[in-house]
């Protein structure tokens, strides 16, 4: 606007310039002649016609000029003033329904505390959450309609149709007047709350004024003049942000259209069409002795209107303005043209400034919008579509962000804003909203320094003009990192509660503020003596002292004691008569479950035999690595714990051999059960000759394997090859005989450096003790 005014101004400047270049030179010619002394009578005429025509042609250029000004800003001004209006009221439907939004948000979280956790009285868990947004009350209720209050009564919603819509599976917003008096309606949410099949189970009930909203009251004490008002689609008044709005001319019906004087549209029966076919309009009436102008439009909630209203000294004083200076302008000119020039240009600098102000009256609305913002901790930004960038409005989270941020959205992912795994959400969002779509949600998780791990969710709505074509795109960004962790918290309860339930289980819950703690016992034999412990750490030590098999202590105080999140452990708890210390097996998982908001702090064990599974495990482990025959290490599980030692240990070893002499001629002789039992007794004296670290195994046959661990001295492997090789009488049943063994020995890491290299070294010192007659041992690398 003001480049044009500046445009037509210098227009006629220049055209004013060429009246007077033609002036002076008629003013020349006229002195020409005057000097000459030719035509005096014509010099006359001359000077009076163009002095007239000059002052005729300036005047009238000015004229024309102030009435080109005067309709152009005039009828500019005005559809300006009323398009900011209807920006306005757009920004305030979005911030309406964003409100909304985190009411539902808000009412699923108290249910999800409520459902995860156990109270003795829920209305009085409920009570705390009343005041906290603002509620009147607050009703969990079951399937068949009862249900319990936050104001400690019992209540029946059955025939509600709220509740029945609940129950459906959908959320609804309602209303329904209290008393007969103005703006004294209860607005009521109702949420359905699902199991994990998606079943509806029940429904959360919230009560509330919405005049009680911190937000409303925040925007009815920013200006008394601009006025906010929420109407429902049978024209009953739900909010006013200024309650005596109404009475300031004596009235008090709560009926939108009863008591004002409307200038256009000329009846009330037009805005009641608007609202019942969902269009917005303008309208301007007088209320009183006030004349007023209003816009309206349909919010995205159970079919309500949002009217804002200002004053029409808002949008009609600059126009009083523009016709005082055009007044003004018109007098001065037509006495001097140079002091009219002046004059337009003061009072167009006037006129400038005066047009801020009615701006600046008029962003009181986007002020309390930013208000809002900052009361609900949300970042606000416009986007250009044809500039593809953001603008940042308000900041009041995600403080990373730059105030201007281009080539939209590459550039929150080069800039690494944003985490490259939601790039292809992003992508798509955007996409949609440069198509035209209405709005788009999507959830993204911060990559910025501040910002890891944080959760943010943005809100982008797209407005239209009267053509269809978009005029804005508005968007909010809310931190949403403190709910992504309290559904966290919560679904990882309900998952180890889902996984850990059943049969043959003990929970135990433990508040770590106070020290108290609950039980629920499912376990045959394995049984505490809850009753007789005031208090968790008395528990604890009963325990510990009575329950705790001997070498499972250290185990039972890890899990007590431990701060990680998740603990899983198996350990042993004594049956019966403690002197007999009969035990099985348990597994116990304790989940450590912690929000600082509202400070919780628990503990919950989940203990469950697993004794019959477990033992069952322990035999069928033993069976894979123990020898059937000799009870000692079977073939594979010897060489792969010998594989496993020379892999990890840099220390020395000795590899031995052992071969039982003659055995072939015992089971000629004897036969194979006999041999059999040799078998057996040769296994038990290895392992009586070593230590329990050591590992002794049986190859096959009569054939031995030993691996010494961790020793240097090679005398102290002599001696029991001395002693083991030497003559043994074996007794099996009324036989007895004596026999000897041949071993071969070799030395880790001299002798050989892996298993196929020990194992040749000490079969070569093997078959040396067998040519020298056996009954003795030969070390490799000393014969």
């Amino acid at each position: 606007v003001i480049i044009k005014v500046y445009t037509l101004l210098y227009v006629t400047v220049y055209i004013c310039r060429g009246f007077i270049l033609w002036y002076n030179i008629v003013n020349a010619l006229k002195n020409i002649f005057w000097r000459i002394h030719m035509i005096e009578k014509i010099k006359s005429y001359l000077k009076n016609k163009y002095d007239n025509i000059f002052i005729i042609i300036s005047v009238i250029s000015v004229v024309v000029f102030a009435l080109i000004f005067r309709g152009f800003i005039y009828e500019n001004e005005l559809e300006n003033s009323k398009e900011r209006l209807k920006q306005v009221v757009g920004k305030q439907a979005t911030l309406v329904s964003e409100i909304f939004d985190d009411i539902e948000s808000y009412l699923i979280m108290i249910s999800q505390v409520i459902e995860s956790s156990e109270y003795d009285d829920i209305s009085d868990e409920l009570s705390k959450y009343v005041d906290i947004q603002g509620f009147d009350e607050i009703i969990i209720a079951n399937p068949d309609g009862s249900g319990v209050s936050s104001l400690g009564s019992v209540v029946d919603v059955s025939n509600k149709n709220y509740f029945v819509k609940a129950m459906e599976g959908d959320m609804c917003i309602d209303n329904e007047t209290t008393s007969s008096g103005y703006c004294d309606i209860k607005t009521i949410v109702s949420i359905p709350i699902k199991d994990n099949n998606g079943v509806v189970k029940s429904a959360i009930i919230g009560y509330f004024y919405i005049n009680d909203i911190s937000f409303f009251n925040e925007v009815s004490g920013m200006n008394n003049d601009i006025n906010t008002t929420i109407v429902s689609d049978y024209i009953d008044i739900i909010y006013d942000s200024d309650l005596n709005y109404m009475t300031k001319g004596n009235y008090s019906s709560d009926n939108v259209h009863s008591n004002i004087s409307l200038v256009y549209p000329e009846t009330p029966q037009d805005i009641i069409d608007d609202i019942k076919n969902y269009k917005s309009s303008s309208m301007q009436y007088n209320l009183g002795n006030e004349d007023r102008y209003c816009y309206y439009m349909p919010l995205e909630i159970n079919n309500w209107y949002i009217f804002i209203s200002v004053p029409a000294e808002y949008i009609l004083s600059q126009l009083s303005v523009i016709n005082s200076a055009t007044l003004k302008l018109l007098i001065t000119v037509s006495i001097f043209v140079i002091s009219s020039s002046m004059i337009l240009m003061y009072f167009i600098k006037k006129n400038k400034e005066s047009i801020m102000d009615i701006n600046n009256e008029l962003k009181i609305s986007e002020k309390t919008f930013r208000i809002a913002s900052e009361q609900s901790n949300k970042t606000i930004f416009d986007y250009s579509i044809n500039d593809n960038k953001i603008t940042i409005i308000e900041h009041n989270c995600f403080n990373d962000l730059p105030k201007v941020i281009e080539h939209i959205p590459n550039s929150l992912f080069e800039s690494g804003i944003i985490a490259p795994e939601f790039e292809e959400e992003v992508y798509e969002a955007f996409k949609k909203i440069r198509n035209g779509e209405e709005s788009v949600s999507f959830t993204v998780r911060g990559n910025t320094k501040s910002a890891r791990g944080c959760w943010y969710e943005f809100d982008i709505v797209n407005f239209f003009d009267d053509n269809g074509n978009i005029s804005n795109s508005l968007g909010v960004i809310q931190d949403i990192t403190y709910k992504k962790y309290t559904e966290k918290i919560y679904n990882k309860k309900k998952s180890f509660e889902d996984a850990m339930t059943g049969e043959n289980m003990i929970i135990v819950e433990v508040d770590e503020n106070t020290g108290t703690y609950k039980h629920t016992v499912n376990m045959e034999r394995v049984t505490f003596d809850f009753d007789k412990c005031k208090s968790f750490s008395q528990f604890k030590q009963v325990v510990l002292d009575n329950y705790v098999f001997e070498d499972d202590l250290e185990k039972a105080n890890y899990i007590f004691d431990s701060d990680t999140e998740v603990v899983d452990m198996e350990l042993r708890i004594i049956i019966g008569d403690v002197e007999n210390k009969n035990y099985e097996w348990v597994s116990i998982v304790k989940n450590i479950i912690k929000d600082p908001v509202y400070n919780i702090n628990k503990s919950i064990y989940y203990m469950k035999n697993i004794d019959e599974a477990k033992k069952e495990s322990i035999m069928l482990k033993q069976s894979a690595e123990i020898d059937g025959l000799t009870g000692i290490l079977n073939r594979a599980t010897l060489e792969n714990q010998i594989h496993m030692y020379l892999l990890k240990s840099n220390r020395s070893a000795v590899f031995m051999i052992i071969d039982v002499d003659k055995f072939k001629e015992v089971n000629d002789t004897y036969g194979h059960s006999v041999g059999d039992e040799v078998l057996k007794i040769t296994a038990n004296r290895l392992k009586e000759a070593f230590r329990n670290d050591d590992i002794v195994g049986r190859m096959g046959g009569d054939e031995f394997i030993v691996l010494v661990e961790y020793i240097d001295d090679i005398e102290v492997v002599k001696n029991k090859a001395k002693i083991l090789s030497s003559p043994h009488k074996y007794v099996v049943g009324d036989i007895e005989m004596e026999l000897t063994l041949s071993i071969g020995i070799s030395r880790f890491p001299y002798d050989g450096e892996t298993y196929d290299e020990l194992y040749s070294s000490a079969d070569e010192a093997l078959y040396h003790s067998k040519d020298r007659g056996r009954g003795c041992y030969t070390v490799y690398d000393e014969y």
